[in-house]
Formats: structure tokens, sequence, C-alpha cells
């Protein structure tokens, strides 16, 4: 996230990319479906 985070205040996200609320939003969407994923193999 902070990678992402650190692209969007740069003004480096490539416009290709879409709306930045959605790319944000699917981000935070992937990372905490894997953090409850490792959560549950443990």
């Amino acid at each position: 996230m902070h990678g992402l985070v650190s692209i969007e205040l740069g003004e480096f996200m490539p416009p290709r990319a879409g709306d930045p609320a959605a790319v944000f939003e699917a981000a935070v969407r992937a990372n905490v479906t894997g953090w409850t994923a490792s959560a549950a193999g443990r």
C-alpha cells in the first residue's frame, strides 16, 4: 500500500490505470483478502 500511495502522491499514476479511487479500493480489498487467507491458514 505504501508504494501505491507514493505513486499517487508523486503524481506518477499512469492515466490508463483508471480512476485512482477504484485502484486504491481494489488494492485494499486484495490486501484484506490476502491477510484473511493467511490468518485462516494458521
